[in-house]
């Protein structure tokens, strides 16, 4: 039977179960302590504040994940390209300062590529993240020019096997595709008086399956209400991220599910200072509506200053990568800095993310695909023999055949009933 005078060596067990470095001990200690802290002889011996407080310290220490591996993947200069070089050349001695400015300026792609057999272990089912971060200066007559040779954005290219999961940040994007869809969506001035252009909608989910030709070009136009405008409209900035999902087998060769995901579909969470939004899976008790096909969570979070962000993904999910848009962050003992990609232990139940200056991040977490995937391009299939056949189907126009992206609407549609593409 405990007294009151136990309480010191209540508390002593917790301190003990904290620094100790088995975590099983240190949780089966954490149990013991709270047992005499909760219930002596059916008096609380601390107030419930106190034991909910102790609880979470231990447990935040003994089921931690922790950094396995922190990457830094090249940023490509483009749109504007000088931008980029000018970032490039500064990173060498103030990597702080570069991204500041490219965060200001634009003018750099990061592709982060996980699609070796080296990594795939320990990112799948993501097979890819690119932060794009660029600007665009409407009345430059030498933007006008580079657009004959390097058109803005992704004109119209094929996929297959996968998922492309487009979350825009600032400005927008418009979509065509071979079966007939056209989709406008990006980031709309938080403010409630603006215009909202987008209608909220800031994000796509395109599974892809079987495959069908897709371009997704930047809206590049005076839209009032647009996120991302400067010096008076006169310049949009544009910025992504793209995120490639693999596809369980049995799902290699779906058929093709495009939709839009707004406020509606994707919740944000609000709590400790911090500000989540929920793209796909759950977080804090609430959920995307999204349909993921496999198990897995998308989640931007901005952290404030001196805060601590925090999650408990699944525990199916042995996959949890953060990649920092902003500031620089901290996990365990390890600092993360701005464009800078963490990948995670496997152990243990919950993620703690301090920021003392604030970050905003992104993360992704998931259980691994038990598959082999082979992926070239834009291509993703079981074998090589089966990516061999999604290259032929290609040329053969099996998944639409490409168009020009300067084609008019009417055009686009045009070309599609000329090549059986839309009936």
């Amino acid at each position: 039977r405990f007294t009151l005078s136990n309480q010191d060596f209540a508390l002593t067990i917790l301190r003990v179960s904290r620094n100790s470095s088995a975590q099983s001990l240190a949780h089966n200690l954490h149990e013991i302590a709270l047992g005499v802290l909760i219930d002596s002889n059916g008096q609380n011996v601390l107030s419930k504040q106190r034991v909910v407080r102790e609880s979470r310290r231990l447990r935040a220490f003994s089921d931690q994940r922790t950094v396995r591996k922190v990457d830094k993947f090249e940023r490509i200069p483009t749109w504007p390209a000088s931008n980029g070089i000018r970032w490039k050349a500064i990173s060498q001695f103030n990597p702080d300062l570069a991204a500041k400015l490219e965060h200001q300026y634009g003018g750099a792609d990061c592709p982060n590529l996980w699609l070796d057999k080296a990594t795939s272990p320990q990112t799948s089912p993501f097979l890819m993240m690119c932060h794009h971060n660029h600007s665009f200066r409407l009345n430059d007559p030498v933007r006008l020019m580079e657009k004959q040779i390097m058109p803005e954005g992704f004109p119209a290219h094929g996929h297959r096997g996968m998922t492309t999961v487009t979350i825009c940040l600032r400005g927008g994007l418009v979509h065509r595709d071979s079966e007939g869809n056209k989709q406008l969506f990006g980031a709309d001035e938080p403010s409630r008086s603006a215009k909202k252009p987008y209608k909220g909608m800031h994000t796509q989910w395109l599974t892809f399956g079987k495959g069908i030709i897709h371009e997704l070009m930047w809206d590049n136009s005076r839209r009032e209400g647009q996120f991302g405008r400067r010096d008076n409209g006169n310049v949009v900035h544009q910025e992504i991220y793209q995120i490639w999902v693999d596809l369980p087998s049995d799902e290699r060769l779906t058929e093709p599910r495009i939709e839009l995901l707004g406020d509606d579909e994707s919740p944000t969470v609000v709590e400790n200072g911090c500000k989540t939004t929920i793209i796909a899976g759950d977080y804090s008790g609430s959920k995307a509506s999204v349909d993921t096909v496999s198990d897995l969570s998308i989640l931007t979070a901005q952290i404030g200053q001196r805060k601590v962000w925090q999650y408990a993904p699944p525990t199916s999910h042995s996959t949890v990568i953060i990649y920092v848009r902003l500031g620089s962050i901290k996990i365990g003992q390890t600092e993360v800095d701005a464009h800078c990609t963490a990948y995670l232990s496997q152990g243990g139940e919950s993620v703690s993310i301090h920021a003392e200056k604030g970050a905003e991040i992104l993360v992704l977490s998931g259980q691994p695909l038990d598959q082999r995937s082979v992926a070239k391009g834009c291509m993703v299939t079981d074998s090589h023999e089966d990516l061999e056949r999604a290259f032929a189907d290609y040329e053969q126009g099996h998944l639409g055949v490409p168009w020009s992206e300067t084609c008019t609407d009417d055009e686009w549609r045009e070309h599609l009933k000329q090549h059986n593409q839309l009936q």
